[in-house]
């Protein structure tokens, strides 16, 4: 898991440096050496946040067995919990297993909406059987 995380945290690296290909040629050489050194001190500074937040949530997940998180696909808060049998402290938010998690790997954004949409009204789970 935390593989991942770094990856994401890689990405987010490159989008930092493209910001930084966007400065304007209007500025003189000193100026564009002072953005770029500004915009590199604030991308370590968020990227060090976001790896301290990633970190602790990872921290958590493995302690508690669960984690609400927000998933960016649903645009809502859900609870990702390691197996059916470990508890979440609210029941009504969404709750995924890690094997449905994995279970929803390869689908689009429509058919994963359709398949949560499907698994809040009957209240069931999803899975590659």
């Amino acid at each position: 898991m935390t593989s991942k995380w770094l990856a994401r945290l890689e990405d987010f690296e490159s989008d930092v440096i493209t910001e930084q290909k966007k400065i304007p040629q209007s500025f003189s050489p000193l100026e564009t050496v002072e953005v770029k050194n500004l915009l590199v001190n604030q991308s370590e500074k968020i990227i060090e946040s976001r790896f301290l937040q990633i970190l602790e949530a990872v921290t958590l997940y493995k302690m508690q067995g669960w984690i609400r998180i927000h998933s960016s696909y649903l645009a809502k808060d859900i609870y990702l919990k390691k197996n059916k049998w470990t508890k979440v402290p609210n029941r009504e938010l969404a709750v995924y297993t890690e094997n449905e998690i994995k279970a929803l790997k390869d689908l689009s954004k429509e058919e994963l909406m359709t398949l949560h949409d499907a698994k809040v009204i009957f209240q069931g789970t999803i899975s590659n059987d």
